[in-house]
């Protein structure tokens, strides 16, 4: 063979190299490709898949809410429930939906404290004293006991924290709320408005150093109170053991009061009357009329219902606060979402 054949030679090996060489990396670039849009197209099923059944979830809690009958409701009994995306959602086959519904009715309405007159917080009377009572109830079984004094100077300044002026309205002491709060451009540093989480209420100053989270526990504070608009009402069929016992301005009888709540909710058709639980043991049974504060009720009002919903590697949570507005359909107060992974990341 001549050099030039020679020469001509190692050239087409050469171009078939690179020809192969660049075969291999697009195959490999397409092989990739293929792999990544496979996972996002799983990603995008199952977050599909949970986000139904979320919704579904959802629609759930607020059809039960609606259909419950308003005199009685004891939605914090709703039991979990577990479905198959394939029965809830076609195209899905795997999937579980987890349903809670939480009756904020039953919880004592911090906000409702912003219309109490001052005289009533002074000398914490009706809801006033309810507020008094359950605080220092609930300190006490968390191991941080505090005096009546203590209890009603946080109620002034929860008072004055949420009240429309700036002059101060503080049970066991005086001063404007400047001094209370600190001062800043324009007056006090209470905002004047009511609560919006019931992490603001945690976190306001009751004195030196000293915050309500200090005082009582968030997970007390949790279960017992509520930032949601109640009309200053309390479902006693939903209401904790602390709530129930704050109700009685006879402290030695709250316990007593407790028990025969406990019985009488069992009565469904009872417990459905306004009123029964000033006599929770029925006709001839013990009187509560004169020790209990009238600030009660017997049905919802405002209920949170929580959705999550898992499908595949992706888990959607859905919660929705609603309200009950006469015989009509319920009001969404608020609604939050958050969708995560498997893995721990969250993108809301």
């Amino acid at each position: 063979m001549t050099a030039r054949g020679q020469e001509q030679r190692g050239g087409v090996v050469l171009i078939v190299l690179v020809v192969l060489a660049l075969g291999s990396w697009w195959a490999l670039e397409l092989a990739h490709s293929v792999r990544v849009e496979q996972a996002g197209s799983a990603w995008l099923r199952d977050r599909a898949g949970a986000t139904a059944l979320a919704e579904a979830g959802i629609a759930t809690g607020r059809a039960a809410f609606e259909r419950a009958a308003p005199e009685r409701l004891h939605l914090s009994r709703f039991a979990a429930q577990q479905a198959q995306g394939g029965a809830a959602v076609p195209g899905y086959t795997t999937g579980a939906l987890h349903v809670t519904i939480q009756d904020e009715t039953g919880k004592f309405p911090l906000n409702a404290l912003a219309r109490l007159r001052a005289q009533e917080v002074r000398e914490a009377s009706g809801l006033a004293g309810v507020f008094v009572r359950l605080v220092r109830l609930a300190a006490q079984e968390a191991g941080r006991p505090l005096s009546p004094a203590q209890a009603r100077r946080i109620l002034g300044r929860m008072r004055d924290w949420m009240d429309a002026d700036d002059a101060a309205c503080m049970a066991g002491g005086g001063g404007g709320q400047a001094e209370h709060f600190g001062t800043a451009p324009g007056g006090s540093r209470a905002p004047n408005r009511p609560l919006r989480t019931l992490g603001e209420a945690l976190m306001m100053p009751v004195g030196p150093g000293l915050t309500v989270g200090d005082v009582l526990p968030p997970a007390e504070a949790r279960r017992l109170l509520t930032v949601e608009d109640t009309g200053g009402r309390i479902n006693i069929n939903t209401a904790p053991r602390e709530v129930v016992m704050a109700l009685v301005t006879a402290p030695e009888r709250g316990e007593a009061f407790w028990r025969a709540v406990e019985t009488g909710r069992r009565n469904a058709r009872r417990s459905r009357v306004p009123g029964w639980h000033l006599h929770p043991g029925g006709p001839g049974g013990a009187s509560f009329a004169a020790v209990v504060v009238r600030c009660v009720d017997v049905r919802a009002r405002v209920a949170v219902v929580d959705a999550e919903a898992r499908c595949g590697r992706v888990t959607r949570r859905m919660r929705m606060a609603v309200r009950r507005v006469g015989g009509g359909p319920s009001q969404v107060v608020w609604s939050q979402v958050w969708t995560g992974q498997r893995e721990g990341t969250n993108a809301a």
